[in-house]
């Protein structure tokens, strides 16, 4: 497994995420490393149409934290708006 998908992953299993993602994220560490490099081996991508993503933990994957990123590049839209969408 990538060094740098494991740092990543690691850091989502701390305080700073929901008691959710982190138990999703330890399963694929401990479980499933298909899914956990997947998941995390890039960041996912803004394009014109928009962001889109497969749900889910990681920061290849369409979740909160993508779209709280996103909402502090554009002040415009609260986040709650965008997971609305």
């Amino acid at each position: 497994m990538d060094n740098i998908v494991l740092q990543k992953a690691k850091y989502w299993t701390s305080e700073v995420f929901d008691e959710q993602t982190r138990k999703a994220v330890a399963e694929m560490i401990e479980n499933n490393p298909e899914q956990l490099n997947e998941s995390f081996y890039k960041d996912l991508e803004f394009g014109t149409g928009g962001l889109r993503g497969i749900m889910g933990a990681g920061t290849n994957r369409m979740n909160r934290s993508a779209c709280l990123f996103r909402q502090n590049l554009s002040k415009e839209q609260p986040a709650d708006a965008i997971l609305a969408q």
